[in-house]
């Protein structure tokens, strides 16, 4: 008697050439609900974001879409800092500000000459705005449900046209 086996399957072919196909194809479907969980992502968070003098935080909120390559794709919702160089203050806060130059009260308005800057004006501190954590936060379970509608909308879109395809 014999220890081993001999297994033959029929058709195994097919399924690894089926298996390359759905992977090829399920590439774009995976792109596509990565890149509208970024637009809901970045839209709630300018929802978010305090409206300021300029509009500058706002308008900064950007998204990126890294390599197009398979398994490596990442959507980033982003501040730019070339466009909102506060964002940090009002995210974080500030200590107690002054203005730069300004004289001792009850001087007179005349700089002593002393080695110490006196600081200016007070203009108090800014309270932090975790506006963008709290986007997310409070958005997270919408997007968890976003992602897997947008996924399976694409997918069903998918077999629509593959079915399309198989009937010709």
């Amino acid at each position: 008697m014999s220890d081993s086996m001999t297994v033959t399957v029929v058709g195994l072919t097919d399924v690894r050439k089926a298996m390359k196909a759905f992977a090829k194809d399920a590439w774009p479907i995976y792109k596509q609900t990565t890149d509208d969980a970024a637009k809901q992502a970045q839209a709630r968070i300018k929802a978010a974001a305090p409206i300021g003098p300029t509009g500058n935080l706002r308008s900064a909120i950007r998204r990126l879409a890294t390599k197009d390559t398979p398994g490596k794709r990442h959507a980033v919702v982003y501040i730019s800092r070339s466009v909102a160089k506060h964002f940090g203050l009002v995210i974080f806060g500030s200590a107690k500000r002054f203005q730069k130059s300004g004289t001792i009260p009850g001087w007179g308005g005349e700089r002593p000459k002393v080695k110490f800057k006196p600081p200016g004006k007070s203009v108090g501190r800014m309270k932090p705005n975790p506006f963008f954590r709290q986007a997310i936060e409070n958005e997270l379970p919408r997007f968890k449900q976003a992602l897997l509608e947008s996924a399976r909308g694409h997918v069903n879109l998918f077999k629509s046209k593959r079915r399309r395809k198989l009937a010709k």
